[in-house]
């Protein structure tokens, strides 16, 4: 299954343990499909059979995972010793593997004989070279929390009554340990001695403070390393953008913002240690969402910062391939496209060659010409109705040819600031130029798609949001739909079963939908 999806980095597959019978049977089931028997006598399958204890470290520290499809299992051995040896682990959600295995962090989980989900997370993990590499770390440390020493004093600690029921070093705990030097490097940068520090957020992307000092308020934030979603949905080029997501890109993006009026003003900043101190504001309470009008005055306060303009050299090129898409959609040049829109996007990363998803149009014809090219181990019945949504979509939306503009690119509500009578935005982590209502679409995909997947709700919302533009309007629904699409598949990819189902729900409703609205003449298909 994982053979046959197209555009995956070449692989090879060790086989190991099994007593004879069951290597027979191994080779007999590999022998019977065309396809393993090819890369079975070709070597890319390999059958090792049993090995000596002293040998499995060698296979496992040379191996990108392990994959432990059991149908039942104890604690799981396996899965730590490959850890110990800096291989991440792929595991069914049986036994002790549930409490060894935290997904994205040293690994992922899948649903038990479920071979579709298995592929899709496999395809996703070859596919994302900079998280394999991150994970051996993760997967290294993680282990080393069942060393001998600490073992043996979690169960003393047990039995003393000194303990919480669960042992510390058991727990899922992924605070970061040095913020002692964090406040020490924010007490530096500032110049000024902090009377007192409050932890904000320390999971995720990034870990921040509050902190108190003689003169005032600041916020602190460390860019951490994330995974990036992009590539483990689509194939990347890592010639071309060898570093996606990094910690570089991330800092960048923010720093980008040091002069923009509508987010907190960076105070002070190490690019060494990748920290900003910035003004502090409180988080504006959730009734904001409903004042429409205002979001929409926030969001285009954010596409006016630092506009692009047509006289820029590269603007002919990107007009250029842009016609070529719409008139012959094809991934050549949709990765024309990309090389493009990377160097539109270096005003903010500098040299850094980024990709980034630029144009709701373009996307659709990037996911359609995947889903023609069976990238992702999708179901006909799935297939189907994702190409119902995007076709509807490129059948009745113009190729958009506005001018790219400055997108937040993550809104939600946390993201809200309340500076006196006015409204600021933080976290610009992904902060890019692109085409079209993008904030938009993001807002309304994060307040809807968990939200019984109201499609209805979600367009009711945008139309608020942009009520005097249709064209406008007709984009931010572009982009939502892309964004469902490409949600659903990452999820999936990280072993998250149900999420295709999820989007699939939410997608069924989108036609219907947007026919009922055109009846009812609140949108008119162009």
């Amino acid at each position: 299954m994982l053979a046959s999806l197209s555009l995956i980095e070449n692989f090879i597959i060790w086989i190991i343990g099994g007593d004879e019978n069951e290597l027979e049977y191994v080779q007999n089931s590999l022998n019977s499909y065309s396809l393993l028997k090819s890369k079975y006598r070709r070597g890319t399958i390999m059958i090792w059979g049993r090995v000596e204890n002293d040998a499995l470290p060698e296979l496992l520290s040379r191996s990108s995972v392990l994959v432990i499809p059991s149908y039942r299992e104890q604690f799981g051995m396996v899965a730590v010793e490959a850890m110990l040896c800096g291989c991440p682990v792929i595991g069914a959600k049986v036994g002790g593997l549930n409490d060894l295995i935290i997904p994205q962090k040293n690994g992922f989980l899948f649903e038990r004989g479920n071979s579709m989900a298995l592929c899709a997370v496999l395809s996703g993990f070859l596919r994302n070279k900079p998280e394999r590499k991150r994970m051996r770390f993760k997967a290294l440390n993680w282990a080393k929390r069942f060393s001998q020493y600490q073992t043996f004093s979690a169960i003393i600690k047990l039995y003393d009554g000194t303990s919480n029921d669960i042992p510390d070093f058991w727990k899922n705990d992924y605070e970061y340990k040095d913020s002692t030097l964090l406040i020490t490097i924010a007490e530096n940068l500032i110049s000024n001695r902090i009377i007192s520090s409050n932890i904000l957020h320390s999971h995720g992307k990034h870990i921040s403070f509050k902190i108190i000092t003689e003169t005032g308020q600041y916020f602190v934030k460390k860019i951490n390393e994330f995974p990036s979603c992009t590539i483990s949905v689509f194939p990347i080029d890592f010639k071309q953008f060898p570093n996606p997501k990094s910690i570089e890109e991330r800092f960048l993006r923010e720093l980008y913002q040091k002069d923009n009026p509508y987010s907190p003003q960076i105070i002070k900043y190490d690019t060494e240690n990748s920290i900003f101190v910035t003004e502090f504001f409180e988080v504006v309470e959730n009734d904001l969402l409903e004042n429409h009008e205002l979001i929409a005055s926030i969001i285009r306060n954010i596409r006016s910062y630092k506009p692009v303009s047509t006289s820029e050299s590269i603007m002919n090129d990107y007009y250029r391939v842009l016609k070529e898409i719409g008139n012959d959609p094809s991934l050549e040049g949709i990765n024309k496209f990309d090389k493009i829109t990377s160097i539109i996007n270096q005003r903010i990363t500098k040299e850094l060659s980024t990709f980034t998803r630029f144009h709701p149009q373009v996307e659709l014809y990037r996911l359609k010409l995947m889903l023609d090219q069976k990238v992702w181990n999708l179901s006909p019945s799935i297939i189907v109705i994702f190409y119902e949504a995007i076709n509807y979509l490129l059948a009745n939306v113009e190729l958009n040819d506005n001018l790219p503009t400055l997108a937040h690119g993550d809104i939600k509500k946390g993201h809200f600031l309340r500076s006196g009578s006015n409204i600021l935005l933080c976290d610009w982590e992904h902060s890019k130029y692109c085409v079209g209502p993008l904030d938009e679409a993001i807002i309304t995909f994060k307040l809807f798609y968990n939200k019984d997947k109201d499609i209805e709700g979600a367009l009711d919302f945008l139309i608020k949001l942009l009520p005097n533009d249709k064209s406008f309007l007709y984009q931010a629904i572009t982009w939502l739909v892309a964004q469902v699409i490409f949600s659903s598949i990452y999820w999936y990819t990280q072993g998250e079963q149900n999420s295709i189902t999820k989007g699939c729900n939410f997608l069924e409703n989108f036609v219907y939908q947007m026919e009922k609205l055109g009846k009812n003449k609140s949108i008119v298909p162009q």
